[in-house]
């Protein structure tokens, strides 16, 4: 458990945990023969039913991954084919996953995007099976599968889950269809019944083989796809235990899983890193925390299975306050993980004042397995800073110049672009084009040997104390009148006005060399709309009127619920359109709910 940053120096001087560890299904091996009928998952598929829900033992749940790691064994999976997980969460999105990993490597794939997308997602990764929701209940995911079928000429079959067994007396959905543009449909539980549970029939994968795909970025684009290894994530496991272990991760602890499973966060961060060390997973309904009702009945539902911890974004935080959780027992939640996006100060002083609850920023990205620097779970948790760095990764600021090539270490407090290095860093781009730029040697602490480094993108400063602090993202600057701002420069002012919200912002090009801020913006409940006098209130209480944006959008349609993100991609396309609109921009015709 980390305190300060002396107690990261005084781990690191220990021996790595799961050094004995080669595999992530020997990961889940070893907690179902220590814990082999402690519960390690469980699943409700509706809010209503959250009292009774579907649950594994450990014993159970590497019966069923085995079987499934058995299974593509059998379809002609070998060490280099890639296994496609297209599921909303469900216990079968696990059991697909790690045993997709170990018969060869799975691939993450986002539910929400467009049919033609994930055809070149799919076609990029070069699958050979697919793995997802039949066409009943969900139909939309299953339209989007089967667009994409068409263009895969590589792919041998697709497996169907059908979620409707595990909803009380349900029973199974109609039907699946024998085939898809000629491509065999099998049903996943019928084909996992087959197969044994006892032992492999196959030699498992070592530390260095690849062990899944995960898609990152994508902001303005087609996702590049990053390759985990084994080590990658066997380590990982054992990097967050020495943070947060005692409190989150450990045998009769639960952690809710809400977030999507095709992220790293829920799935590595929430499920992988709980199943090491023989916890409980508590996964919430396929939507997460979009299904209808889950907000209004969550302090219910920590209440009901004594939660331990979870893990959410600062949207999910906002909307939580408007959900009472007085009249609920709490006491059973230790942390609260806060990651994906920086939480504004003044929304996370609320939310710890109004539930008593203690939040802990973190870092993470999908290049570094999931996390790379947390707030300490025991010692002081520093306001807008992200934590400390994990044990055995190096992460440092550093001056780089404009190829992104090593100048210097950053001083202290001296902003620069964040690096880190270590066993947790991913092994590389599919494409090794994206790899371009991203890397870059330096010499090691020894002097001698080189030591490999990969740029995050992102910026920020270290203090003295050895807390990371982001300041925003190179490709995000703007350029001002000669001055260089960060997009989160005034973050921190904004939520002061009390008439009004700033909900999304971006950059705008000029017609004179620049960009000017462009933030979206909606009333408060009961406020009227009154952009002038908002933008008044604004320039009285900026620290420069450099910060202060030249214009706002007011559209009237926002995401239902309040606290729903907006999709990026869509943005981008509507900012492209109004750069230089004098009136505000119209709300997109389709939005991320």
């Amino acid at each position: 458990m980390l305190c300060d940053y002396q107690d990261v120096l005084q781990i690191e001087a220990g021996p790595q945990p799961f050094a004995d560890i080669n595999n992530t299904y020997a990961l889940i091996e070893r907690s179902a023969n220590q814990w082999p009928q402690a519960p390690a998952l469980s699943f409700f598929l509706r809010v209503e039913d959250h009292a009774r829900p579907v649950r594994w033992t450990y014993a159970q749940l590497l019966a069923d991954i085995t079987r499934a790691a058995n299974l593509f064994e059998r379809l002609g999976v070998r060490r280099g084919d890639v296994v496609a997980l297209i599921l909303p969460n469900l216990p079968q999105t696990h059991i697909a996953m790690w045993g997709a990993q170990t018969a060869g490597i799975a691939f993450a794939v986002n539910v929400l995007l467009d049919g033609t997308q994930m055809a070149e997602l799919l076609a990029t990764a070069k699958v050979r099976w697919i793995v997802t929701v039949g066409p009943e209940p969900d139909a939309q995911i299953w339209q989007r599968v089967e667009g994409a079928i068409a263009r895969l000429p590589g792919l041998q079959g697709v497996l169907a889950v059908d979620p409707m067994r595990h909803l009380p007396g349900h029973g199974q959905s109609a039907p699946l269809p024998a085939e898809v543009a000629g491509v065999p449909v099998l049903d996943f539980f019928a084909e996992l019944a087959l197969e044994p549970g006892e032992r492999l029939r196959f030699a498992p994968p070592g530390l260095n083989d690849v062990a899944a795909y995960y898609c990152t970025g994508g902001t303005t684009g087609l996702p590049k796809i990053a390759r985990h290894s084994q080590r990658n994530e066997v380590i990982f496991c054992g990097q967050l235990d020495t943070v947060i272990g005692a409190p989150v991760l450990r045998p009769g602890r639960t952690v809710l899983t809400a977030l999507p499973l095709f992220h790293v966060n829920a799935l590595i961060g929430c499920g992988l890193a709980v199943f090491a060390q023989g916890g409980h997973v508590l996964l919430a309904p396929p939507a997460g925390f979009r299904t209808p009702g889950f907000m209004p009945r969550f302090w219910e539902i920590v209440e009901t299975h004594q939660v331990s911890s979870y893990s959410a974004v600062p949207t999910v935080y906002a909307g939580l306050l408007q959900v009472p959780c007085a009249g609920h027992d709490t006491s059973s939640l230790t942390v609260a993980i806060c990651g994906a996006a920086p939480m504004p100060r003044d929304l996370l002083r609320k939310f710890e004042q109004q539930t008593g609850q203690r939040i802990l920023e973190g870092y993470g990205l999908t290049e570094g397995t999931c996390a790379s620097s947390v707030n300490p779970a025991r010692g002081e948790s520093r306001i807008g800073s992200v934590g400390l760095r994990l044990p055995w990764q190096d992460m440092r600021v550093m001056i780089l110049d404009e190829r992104g090539a090593w100048l210097r270490d950053a001083q202290v407090d001296e902003v620069g672009a964040i690096c880190i290095s270590g066993p947790n860093v991913f092994i590389g781009y599919l494409d090794s084009a994206h790899d371009q730029g991203a890397w870059f040697d330096t010499a090691a602490l020894d002097g001698v040997s080189e030591q490999r480094w990969f740029n995050t993108g992102d910026l920020g400063r270290c203090d003295a104390e050895g807390y990371f602090w982001l300041t925003g993202r190179k490709k995000e600057l703007i350029i001002r009148g000669g001055t260089t701002l960060s997009p989160n420069t005034s973050r921190r002012c904004w939520p002061r006005t009390p008439m009004w919200r700033c909900v999304q912002r971006w950059a705008g090009p000029t017609r004179t060399p620049g960009k000017y801020r462009w933030p979206m913006c909606r009333c408060a409940p009961g406020v009227p709309s009154a952009a002038p006098s908002c933008w008044t209130t604004r320039r009285g209480i900026s620290a420069s009127a450099q910060r202060c944006p030249r214009r706002s959008s007011w559209p009237t349609r926002y995401p239902s619920p309040e606290w729903a993100r907006f999709s990026s991609p869509r943005w981008s396309w509507l900012k492209s359109r109004q750069s230089y609109a004098r009136k505000p921009p119209c709300w997109p015709s389709s939005c991320k709910r």
